[in-house]
């Protein structure tokens, strides 16, 4: 990745990390809400996903939204705190906190809403620390990229709440839709400060 090339230059060692929560507690929790069939899971091709509606099931959601806090965390820990402090390595998280916050806002039925409960604020107060980047595109590019979009009729919310957060909380944005790979990149550089001298 060029991010990593460039800090690699500078002596910086680097690593991704997918910051996706590791589903420990939540996987017992969403085994609940298929029972009460409250979430569904869709596929397509060799890609599935799992849509959760919990409008109106306010203990059901902060089940939810508790598990997926805590196993974000882990995540975070084993992730992202112990190879800074072990392996002194600069980290690159693809999908942080913010990608929690829209999945949970989504399924809250409350999208920003959902900033207000306490996961919610939990969550965001980790997102703020550490910033970040939106790369963003069409809603047709994205389904292109990723066809199993097209089956979630959310899509426009999603992408609503995306643009609302960049906004709120000053994130960054790329159009990744509309310039080249190249640019993109260089565009992603600028913003964390490490444009080639």
């Amino acid at each position: 990745m060029d991010m990593v090339s460039r800090l690699l230059r500078r002596g910086i060692r680097t690593r991704i990390s997918w910051m996706r929560s590791p589903r420990i507690v939540t996987l017992a929790v969403i085994g609940v809400l298929r029972l009460a069939r409250l979430a569904k899971t869709v596929r397509l091709g060799g890609h599935d996903d799992v849509h959760i509606d919990l409008r109106g099931h306010r203990v059901l959601l902060h089940l939810y939204a508790w598990s997926i806090t805590f196993d974000y965390f882990l995540g975070y820990f084993g992730k992202v705190t112990l190879p800074r402090r072990l392996l002194r390595r600069a980290i690159i998280c693809d999908r942080f906190a913010w990608d929690t916050l829209v999945d949970l806002g989504l399924a809250s039925g409350l999208d920003e809403g959902f900033l207000d409960m306490p996961q919610g604020q939990i969550l965001l107060g980790l997102a703020k620390k550490h910033g970040g980047l939106l790369v963003t595109a069409s809603p047709e590019e994205l389904v292109r990229r990723k066809p199993i979009l097209s089956l979630d009729p959310r899509l426009p919310r999603r992408l609503r709440l995306y643009h609302e957060f960049a906004r709120r909380f000053g994130l960054g944005t790329i159009d990744s839709g509309n310039t080249p790979e190249s640019v993109s990149f260089a565009q992603a550089a600028e913003y964390f400060g490490l444009s080639d001298d």
